[in-house]
């Protein structure tokens, strides 16, 4: 069980990746969404209309600062490294499995927020150029939101490092507990000797 719970989150989150990771919002309605794998190559955003795609193209800075962000995504890249490698490592490792799905899950979840961050980031630098766009009596605030892809990978990865972590701990006390036993005498048992 300690090394088939990792491998399936691994490979789960591997799929996640394929699902919308961002959104863009003109106010509640979503205009665009990208998948994880779209915003690692960074490839354009999948937009819900073609109406949609040419007025946003009309709106110069903003769209500027957007397409910056069209550009392969470094932190995404290094989630996606850990991923692939965490999963070759819970399947083939035979020692310390643990500690490395510890030191996997945990850069993969840094990169994961470090991404937020950015996302945070650019959210607020659209505000500064942009503000709020006034159409006759309606405000139309642009965003970029983290979809659901995003959310379900943050979760997964959080489970599977307090997992890896648990298992370290677990493994460690009784590595531990082996060397105490070894040095107990021959006639007490290991349960005996932990009870002392």
């Amino acid at each position: 069980m300690s090394k088939l719970i990792p491998s399936s989150l691994y490979g789960a989150l591997v799929l996640f990746l394929f699902l919308p990771f961002i959104h863009v919002k003109c106010n509640q309605t979503i205009l665009a969404e990208s998948s994880g794998i779209k915003v690692i190559a960074g490839s354009k955003p999948s937009f819900k209309d073609n109406s949609m795609e040419s007025y946003m193209s009309g709106q110069g800075d903003m769209m500027e600062n957007m397409q910056k962000q069209n550009k392969p995504n470094p932190v995404l890249i290094v989630f996606s490294v850990m991923l692939v490698l965490g999963l070759i490592f819970s399947l083939l490792a035979k020692k310390d499995l643990h500690l490395g799905n510890t030191v996997f899950s945990g850069i993969a979840l840094l990169s994961l927020l470090a991404f937020l961050g950015q996302i945070i980031y650019g959210n607020q630098e659209i505000n500064k150029q942009m503000g709020m766009m006034q159409t006759g009596f309606m405000k139309l605030n642009i965003s970029i939101k983290m979809a659901y892809g995003y959310w379900l990978s943050l979760i997964s990865t959080l489970g599977l490092l307090a997992f890896s972590v648990i298992w370290l701990i677990k493994e460690r006390k009784q590595k531990k507990l082996m060397v105490h036993y070894k040095q107990a005498p021959d006639n007490q048992s290991p349960d005996e000797y932990q009870q002392v």
